[in-house]
């Protein structure tokens, strides 16, 4: 994996997420009220082959 694809991939997985929590938690706050539920894939647990992130 390349630098550019895995900046893609983490401004994607995780800035994303983070994105999103910031834009709605002080509603949730102000409600005294709400969830947040993330829900990921298997290979977050357990590996699988060719799932690996490496720079070439």
């Amino acid at each position: 994996m390349n630098p550019e694809n895995w900046y893609d991939m983490i401004n994607t997985n995780l800035n994303g997420a983070f994105e999103v929590v910031h834009h709605i938690v002080s509603n949730l706050i102000n409600k005294k009220c709400g969830s947040i539920v993330f829900i990921f894939s298997i290979t977050t647990i357990k590996g699988m082959i060719g799932q690996t992130n490496l720079f070439v």
